[in-house]
């Protein structure tokens, strides 16, 4: 196995450069960069590059200036952050011992769980960023807690107690040591061979006892299940229920890019409510109503670079990576837009550590090109895809309550009530994410109509407003009584100031749902009335707003339902 090293890690330059103004009080930037260019990984540092570091060290009080030397010291916020007596009573995040300055390997930091004002505890944070999210319920201190909302600018989670009997214990768990793409052809090719007759034994393969045994175990179930294995120019891939499992020798890091993408691809242009599992024999894609092997199939080899340095947005790995950053560079607050030296790194350090782009370009290429055959097997898991599904799941970093609402809300119609109630949150709350996500530009958009047996406002996904539509439980919003009376439709497009008019009745609608839509001036509406010819029903005429073009139809149809039952056709 060849080894990986990280060329130019600036965290550890910031450090060494802290570490030769400590030795010597004040000393020269000239006299460092000269001395960190002998360092092999260093040996393609530029200037440009490390004066940026340097300036942005100033920036955040790590070292300054003395002006009249014109060398480099140690600025204030260096022993803020290493500190001689730390007083735990005191202590924030980012507050250290002096002696962990020492290493680049330091505590393992956790998040502070906090109910109210009262602290409940401390979790891990790699178990944070890789697993917990708003919604989860988990195990602290005696008590089952769901999370309202994690901060972690601040390394702080809010809790609420839940009263669900079933709670996850917040153990760290690994994926286990990261296996490269040179051993894990090694093992398709040692379980290909195995499986064609080959015996295993201690005189052809060195091996322990127990996993000898084991291994004899896996050969036998593959052999009586007839199970089709991967090779050099064949994926399978697994389909049970919404989960896919694509299965290739292609270690880990092509397996975690991959993944990225995927999450990456399915997250923005369908629904956050996805999660994929990574390991060196292949990765799974869990998600509802979307073909991940569509999408696979559709990634072009010289966009993988753009896909995955944009994926690392929803990651959490990268999202990890820049927490254990950002201390070495003095930053303490929240990490913006004028960060760019800490946000750079950890994309490159993650995309060195984590990633294969050229690897994975080559294999996207292979199958674009029909060198890899991909094998599709429906209802199937064989012992290679229940191994990849026990690993550890990653799912987009959303840190409030968006995804939980988006899980709630599909095919089903709910209050704000009602999703307060079930998720536990605030109604504020849960008015002001539903507010934000009916806006364009949200792919899991909501819209909302009236449900007029309880004159409440009843939310939706964009996407299932057909469907809702047209299901029993929800269809007397939609169903006018007089189909033939005319009403006046007031759309304000999105941006603009003046309102379009449209007569209709419902009968035009139902006849010709497309036709009607056709009719509408623009994709998108900011503000939608429904209005009577009857100038005293006028004063309860319903406005919708932020309504996708396709929603028009269903929405109108709800205003009319809603103003004739006022009437009292019902």
């Amino acid at each position: 196995e060849e080894p990986c090293i990280l060329e130019c890690p600036l965290d550890v330059l910031a450090k060494e450069i802290l570490g030769m103004i400590l030795q010597y009080g004040k000393i020269d930037p000239s006299t460092i960069y000269k001395i960190i260019k002998k360092a092999y990984p260093y040996r393609k540092l530029s200037l440009n590059d490390f004066i940026k570091l340097l300036n942005y060290l100033v920036k955040n009080g790590l070292i300054c200036w003395d002006l009249k030397e014109r060398k480099l010291k140690l600025g204030s916020m260096f022993f803020k952050i290493w500190r001689f007596n730390l007083n735990s009573n005191f202590k924030t995040w980012w507050m250290k011992s002096f002696s962990e300055f020492f290493t680049t390997i330091g505590e393992r930091s956790s998040f502070q769980v906090k109910y109210g004002n009262q602290v409940i505890g401390d979790v891990d944070s790699h178990y944070v960023y890789r697993f917990l999210r708003v919604g989860d319920i988990f195990r602290l201190s005696g008590k089952n807690w769901k999370v309202v909302e994690i901060d972690d600018s601040l390394m702080k989670i809010s809790v609420i107690p839940s009263t669900q009997d079933e709670a996850e214990i917040p153990i760290w768990r690994s994926g286990g040591i990261r296996r490269p793409t040179k051993l894990s052809k090694t093992m398709g090719y040692l379980l290909s061979k195995l499986t064609l007759g080959s015996k295993v034994s201690y005189e052809n393969i060195i091996i322990h006892e127990d996993a000898c045994k084991a291994l004899e175990n896996l050969v036998k179930e593959i052999k009586s299940r007839k199970v089709k294995l991967p090779d050099e120019k064949t994926m399978i891939v697994e389909r049970s229920g919404n989960e896919c499992t694509f299965l290739y020798w292609m270690g880990q890091n092509v397996a975690e890019t991959l993944a990225h993408i995927l999450l990456y691809l399915i997250s923005t242009k369908y629904t956050l409510n996805v999660q994929v599992k990574v390991s060196h024999i292949g990765f799974s894609v869990k998600v509802n109503d979307v073909d991940p092997i569509k999408i696979l199939m559709s990634i072009d080899p010289g966009e993988v670079e753009e896909l995955v340095t944009k994926s690392l947005q929803r990651s959490p790995l990268y999202y990890y990576t820049l927490k254990e950053l950002q201390l070495s560079f003095g930053k303490v607050g929240r990490i913006d837009t004028g960060d760019d030296v800490i946000s750079e790194e950890a994309t490159k350090q993650v995309l060195m550590q984590y990633m294969d782009i050229e690897s994975t370009k080559e294999l996207i290429r292979k199958i674009r090109n029909g060198e890899i055959k991909v094998v599709v097997l429906n209802g199937t898991e064989s012992p290679l895809s229940t191994y990849v599904k026990k690993m550890p799941p990653i799912r987009p970093w959303i840190k409030d309550s968006t995804l939980l609402i988006i899980q709630t809300l599909e095919h089903i119609a709910l209050t704000a009530d009602e999703l307060s109630e079930i998720l536990e949150i605030p109604r504020k709350t849960i008015e002001h994410k539903l507010k934000e996500l009916r806006k364009p530009g949200n792919i899991d958009r909501v819209t909302c109509f009236i449900d007029v047996d309880i004159a409440e406002w009843r939310w939706v996904l964009l996407r299932n407003i057909r469907e809702i539509f047209m299901s029993s439980e929800y269809n007397t919003s939609f169903e006018p009584i007089d189909l033939d009376e005319t009403f006046i439709l007031y759309v304000k497009p999105l941006n603009e100031s003046s309102y379009y008019t449209l007569y209709f009745t419902a009968r035009e609608i139902l006849n010709n749902i497309n036709d009607f839509t056709s009719r509408i001036p623009s994709d998108e509406v900011y503000e939608l009335r429904v209005l009577p010819l009857d100038n005293i029903l006028r004063t309860f005429a319903p406005k919708y707003f932020y309504v996708a073009k396709k929603a028009v139809p269903y929405i109108a149809l709800n205003g009319v339902t809603y103003l004739q039952i006022i009437r009292g056709y019902r």
